[in-house]
């Protein structure tokens, strides 16, 4: 297993798998939501090149303690909405399908 990105003092685990288009992190409220399929999006700044379809394996990230849990999922973006309402221009609103 290598790193991918630095995330403060951690690295985000990273062990490459050509499925996943990208490896982020989620904080702990917003990851559990996801994890039990309840979030229908997640709004992300746009630092990547994101693509509808794209499978994306999220991190769960306990900002109190500045670590990683070691939970994870992987979901697919179903339709990106940039920006939406009153965001800032650089965060979009990835709707995303839980898989598997």
């Amino acid at each position: 297993m290598g790193y991918k990105h630095q995330v403060g003092t951690q690295p985000i685990p990273y062990q490459h798998d050509p499925e996943i288009a990208h490896d982020v992190k989620s904080w702990v409220g917003f990851f559990e939501e996801i994890n039990l399929g309840e979030a229908e999006y997640d709004d992300r700044v746009m630092d990547r090149d994101y693509q509808v379809g794209d499978i994306v394996r999220l991190h769960e990230f306990d900002p109190v303690i500045r670590k990683f849990t070691g939970r994870e999922c992987d979901v697919e973006i179903t339709k990106i909405e940039n920006p939406v309402g009153d965001m800032h221009p650089a965060i979009a609103r990835l709707y995303i399908q839980l898989c598997g």
